[in-house]
């Protein structure tokens, strides 16, 4: 064990300007400079490195770093461990693999909410950013209440809030948006106790996951099932058209379908009528078909 400590010791002293954990947003970056940088002042070889991991195999840190090999929960514990992490720079470590590693997109956001929780992500403000972002857009329930707290008579009472939105959230879920909202400054206490929605906005970072958006519009079209299967249809509108398009006329229905978005914009702020409820206009052009093997394009070859 003394002899264990003694290299321990003589390992972080021969590398004390190795890179920090914290200041990357991606495990396998960090991992190729950390090994590169061990390599270079300490000769810590891949083998090696998976010998202080106790790797039966000393080619799973090559796959790793080229993307052939997943890296498990386990194995993001041993490999902080052979690098010597402190307990902080472990944990931040393991919760990037799982950030990283998350297979579905709730994992996922879920996982980069928790990342950005620790005070050295929440240091770096496009990190924090990203991860309000994400927290604002995790479910269609979160902008609705938003939208709901400037609505005349607005109770920030879960109760409350889940009978407005016809039970189709829980309790819990109702007092988590309140908090993450208030976090966020989305919704603030006014002078009369009361909550309110705020003058907080939140910002789309252009360095920000897709994943976040998809997962909202994932959401929205989850409730749009609900609508469509349990509410009467005074209370919704659905329309489908399914057409056969030319690519030009593809894009005119882009540009269209985005100018309309902006129209419904410009009206609802000019309207001076108070608003009495929370509505969301979802729409969808989807490409139900390939259009690589058009038959226009093999003619055109």
């Amino acid at each position: 064990m003394q002899q264990v400590q003694s290299r321990q010791k003589t390992l972080r002293a021969v590398l004390p300007h190795a890179p920090r954990v914290h200041d990357y947003a991606d495990y396998r970056t960090f991992l190729k400079d950390w090994l590169t940088h061990a390599k270079k002042f300490r000769r810590i070889s891949l083998k090696k490195f998976s010998d202080r991991a106790g790797l039966k195999s000393h080619t799973l840190p090559g796959m790793i770093l080229r993307g052939d090999r997943r890296l498990t929960t386990d194995l993001a514990h041993a490999f902080g461990k052979a690098m010597e992490l402190s307990a902080r720079d472990l944990t931040y470590f393991e919760k990037l693999v799982r950030f990283q590693e998350a297979r579905t997109q709730s994992e996922k956001i879920a996982q980069y909410i928790s990342l950005a929780s620790q005070k050295s992500a929440i240091s770096n403000s496009a990190f924090k950013r990203v991860a309000d972002y994400a927290r604002y857009y995790s479910d269609w329930h979160v902008t609705a209440i938003r939208e709901l707290a400037y609505l005349p008579g607005f109770k920030a009472n879960p109760e409350w809030i889940q009978k407005k939105l016809k039970n189709t959230i829980t309790i819990a879920q109702a007092n988590e948006a309140l908090a993450t909202l208030q976090e966020l400054k989305l919704i603030e206490a006014q002078a009369d106790g009361t909550l309110r929605a705020g003058p907080g906005s939140i910002d789309h970072p252009s360095e920000g996951p897709n994943y976040v958006l998809r997962n909202y519009h994932v959401k929205i079209l989850e409730r749009a099932r609900e609508a469509a299967l349990n509410e009467p249809v005074e209370q919704r509108t659905l329309s489908a058209l399914t057409l056969p398009v030319s690519e030009a006329q593809y894009a005119k229905i882009q540009e269209r379908l985005e100018e309309f978005r902006k129209e419904i914009c410009l009206s609802v702020s000019q309207d001076s009528n108070p608003a009495d409820r929370v509505v969301t206009i979802s729409m969808q052009l989807l490409s139900l078909t390939d259009s690589t093997d058009s038959p226009l394009l093999e003619n055109s070859q």
